[in-house]
């Protein structure tokens, strides 16, 4: 790949500068709960914070739930909009 930056630990390409560590602490967020306490103090609906992230509601609720977790550029975008709110990560 042309231009891409990759994390020396992973070898994976990084995504706009976010470190996989950053990622990881994203996921482990959705996974114990922070993440759905975090939309919940901000008062926002999954269907208004999905239209944010730019994700489906239901894929959403999945990573809220931990059945999945978020990709890179979805982890991306959801730490882009909780910032947009004002939310401390």
């Amino acid at each position: 790949m042309r231009g891409a930056r990759f994390s020396r630990a992973t070898d994976v390409p990084n995504t706009k500068g976010m470190d996989m560590a950053r990622v990881s602490r994203v996921r482990r967020m959705f996974r114990n709960g922070r993440a759905r306490r975090l939309r919940e103090q901000s008062a926002l609906s999954v269907r208004e914070l999905a239209g944010m992230v730019g994700v489906d509601p239901s894929t959403l609720s999945r990573w809220e739930r931990g059945e999945t977790t978020p990709g890179v550029a979805g982890a991306r975008a959801w730490v882009s909009a909780m910032e947009r709110l004002g939310m401390r990560l």
